[in-house]
């Protein structure tokens, strides 16, 4: 495994291209609290700009107000008035862990604590505290079934869990491509996913649990959706289950928009619409994802059509003017999804002493054309896991470093290239693919130098 992380490290680095770095996962705190979850995936945000950047770019900025030290120790201190007196905070990676193993990350949790007026600060470190530890769920259903809510986010989320916690059992449902809904148990001062396991002890059926959910959806406070320009709407409960609502679609139905409604899920308070036939609507409403993608825990800029009854992934017309920003968005996303599934891969394959690489997916924009797209580095004998990407660049690190690069392919030519020796691998997350070859020397002489 050492030869293969080394072997990653020098493809980084040594490409000299213009790259999306990878995308780092904290850990995942013990248990299946999704308060924990929700603070071990933090996500490049900023839209598709932010997400391309010269390899080695950017530096230290100066902070003001709180620092993450400050917040940290803030945050310790009531971790002990609670009883939970064996937490440590680590700088180097931005975590508490406890001697039992926990581990909590304080990526997003910092950045909303800086986001949080200064007076309710006290509070929001205390709501940190008592959710890392979260009351237990009521025993009977009668008890339990008014606090079950269905919490909308894109299935990533829920695939990376499967790879971490395997035997987890979440009550999962998918809504859409790229979409899925969890049960959870909305308690006092944390949300926790819900189990088979739980739903068998309460003795209730997934249907009667999903119904019970829904209508405690459909009965919070009913609000107007905000009308953001003529044609787009923002969601106002900002109660965590905004995205949430697209379960409840009448209401979408209702907004006076040009085409079928489209919905934007950018942050787990934002839920922006538009028609499919808006082309100004659509370009407004990326606007509005663009903010809400750099607020602390934002998710995805894909958009999704609601088609009759069903949510579908929606990209406007080719020709329409909106079509490129809608993909660059949508092409954001993927690369983010392949990446945090590498990171979660790579916490897997370490803990049981796996050696098999699993790839980056990098993303450039051609200095000749000026498009993006994706590629992915294949390594002569490594053993690699490969998501699908535009292009796949070849290297050779036996020859000299100014020669190790011997060539690229675009995707339907590699797999023609290599055959069988390129399998589908069955993981949760994006698709990947088995790799165990490397082109011949008559087929290396096919190759392009290298990336357009």
């Amino acid at each position: 495994m050492e030869q293969n992380k080394k072997t990653g490290l020098a493809i980084a680095l040594g490409l000299g291209l213009a790259v999306v770095g990878c995308l780092g996962l904290g850990l995942v705190a013990a248990g299946l609290s999704y308060f924990d979850y929700e603070e071990a995936k933090p996500r490049t945000v900023g839209g598709p700009r932010a997400l391309i950047a010269d390899a080695g770019a950017g530096g230290d900025e100066a902070v003001e107000g709180p620092t993450e030290a400050d917040f940290a120790q803030q945050l310790l201190a009531s971790l002990a008035d609670a009883g939970h007196a064996d937490f440590v905070y680590q700088p180097s990676d931005s975590s508490l862990r406890s001697d039992a193993g926990t581990v909590m990350s304080l990526a997003n949790l910092y950045g909303e604590y800086r986001q949080t007026p200064e007076q309710e600060r006290g509070a929001f470190v205390d709501r940190t505290a008592r959710g890392l530890f979260p009351a237990p769920m009521a025993e009977k259903y009668a008890d339990a079934k008014a606090f079950l809510m269905p919490s909308v986010r894109d299935a990533v989320y829920l695939d990376l869990l499967d790879i971490r916690t395997p035997d987890h059992n979440v009550v999962r449902r998918e809504v859409a491509e790229e979409l899925a809904a969890a049960l959870v148990y909305d308690g006092e001062s944390s949300m926790q996913f819900v189990t088979t396991g739980q739903l068998e002890d309460w003795g209730v059926t997934p249907e009667k649990a999903w119904a019970d959910a829904i209508a405690n959806l459909e009965a919070r406070e009913e609000k107007r959706f905000e009308e953001v320009v003529e044609g787009v709407y923002r969601s106002p409960w900002k109660d965590n289950y905004d995205p949430s609502r697209v379960l409840t679609p009448a209401r979408l139905k209702r907004l006076r928009v040009k085409g079928d409604p489209v919905v934007f899920l950018p942050h787990r308070d934002v839920l922006i619409v538009s028609g499919s036939q808006d082309t100004d609507g659509l370009l407004t409403a990326l606007d509005e994802v663009d903010e809400a993608l750099r607020l602390p825990r934002a998710t995805t800029g894909r958009a999704w059509r609601l088609k009759g009854e069903k949510w579908e992934l929606f990209l406007p017309d080719p020709d329409s003017e909106a079509f490129a920003d809608l993909k660059e968005y949508a092409d954001d996303a993927r690369v983010m999804d392949a990446n945090d599934q590498k990171a979660a891969l790579d916490e897997k394959h370490e803990a049981e002493g796996t050696d098999l690489f699993v790839n980056t997916l990098f993303r450039v924009e051609s200095k000749k054309t000026g498009e993006r797209y994706t590629y992915v580095v294949l390594t002569k004998t490594v053993d690699s896991l490969m998501p699908k990407a535009d292009w796949v660049v070849f290297v050779d690190l036996d020859k000299p470093k100014e020669q190790q690069v011997i060539g690229a392919a675009p995707w339907d030519a590699f797999r023609k290239m290599l055959g069988r020796a390129v399998q589908s691998a069955p993981l949760p997350g994006p698709d990947r693919f088995r790799v165990r070859g490397f082109p011949n020397a008559k087929q290396v002489k096919a190759l392009e130098p290298g990336l357009p």
